[in-house]
């Protein structure tokens, strides 16, 4: 049995299908992009930024969270 049966994936699978994976968990758990990019190998990171860094539910709340109330700030200056 193949591991790929093992782990009861129905769906055809290519090596590039792991390779963009592995990609966008390095970088949705904040690994650094520039090591991500000359990891795969690419000519600069912006082509991996492009490519592979997508925003999840998780990541665009983690994003709003830290922006913290932007009326308190206006609120101090008058």
């Amino acid at each position: 049995m193949t591991a790929k049966a093992k782990a009861e994936i129905t769906r055809k699978m290519r090596l590039y299908d792991l390779r963009h994976q592995a990609a966008s968990e390095m970088l949705a758990a904040g690994a650094n992009l520039k090591g991500v990019s000359e990891i795969l190998g690419h000519a600069s990171p912006d082509m991996t930024r492009r490519v592979y860094q997508h925003t999840s539910i998780a990541l665009r709340r983690d994003a709003i969270s830290r922006l913290g109330n932007p009326l308190s700030a206006v609120a101090k200056i008058q």
